[in-house]
């Protein structure tokens, strides 16, 4: 990243209310320990505290990079739910936004490779909040490596990126890419673990300055 972009970015930061943050440390607390009854009482809501603030996470983002840029919602502009993209800026910059909280391991939400209008966008953003939670629970409970920083990181990508490297390392048509964090000295475990790849989109703000200068 240059220069220009840690000076604009040297404060930036976001922060989610208590109570969603609370929320999330619940339902990370019963996937941890297997807890299937408490999962699915809080999986609903868990999706939509992601979903909603992987989106303002991310338009808080762009705003701090271009305070004029006009950004629209495209879930309430186009329609509910749009499948392509979820934020349009300046009328033309598409981008997808995926909110995640893995302590333990980072999926970048790719779609299934058959279905295009799913990969509409310009720009994949996922953001995770799994370093604001402890996950000390189950079998990570003397893991100190597991205890919480404080860190939200953006994991950023060209969707026509990831779109490639999807069709090139992806077995099946479900291009699940994931990887294992690194501190947990944790080697690829199966065909689709791909830690080269995707630790190398964190916090690729350039990414995004170069999207919106094109």
């Amino acid at each position: 990243m240059n220069n220009f972009v840690d000076n604009l970015l040297a404060e930036f930061s976001y922060s989610l209310p208590k109570s969603d943050l609370q929320h999330l440390q619940d339902y990370l607390k019963a996937d941890l320990e297997d807890d299937k009854a408490a999962k699915k009482t809080l999986g609903p809501r868990n999706r939509q505290i992601l979903g909603h603030h992987g989106e303002q996470a991310t338009i808080a983002l762009i705003r701090e990079l271009y305070p004029a840029a006009a950004i629209e919602d495209a879930n309430q502009v186009i329609r509910k739910n749009n499948p392509g993209f979820d934020i349009r800026v300046d009328g033309s910059v598409r981008i997808q936004s995926k909110g995640i909280a893995r302590p333990v391991t980072l999926d970048m939400a790719a779609p299934d490779l058959t279905k295009n209008i799913k990969w509409q966008s310009d720009l994949w953003v996922v953001v995770n909040f799994g370093d604001l939670l402890d996950a000390r629970f189950g079998v990570y409970s003397e893991t100190s490596g597991m205890a919480p920083t404080g860190e939200i990181a953006f994991y950023i990508v060209r969707t026509d990126e990831l779109r490639d490297y999807a069709l090139r390392n992806s077995a099946t048509a479900r291009s699940k890419i994931w990887a294992r964090r690194t501190y947990r000295g944790a080697k690829p475990r199966a065909s689709n673990d791909h830690p080269d790849f995707i630790f190398s989109l964190k916090n690729r703000f350039d990414t995004m300055v170069q999207i919106f200068c094109a």
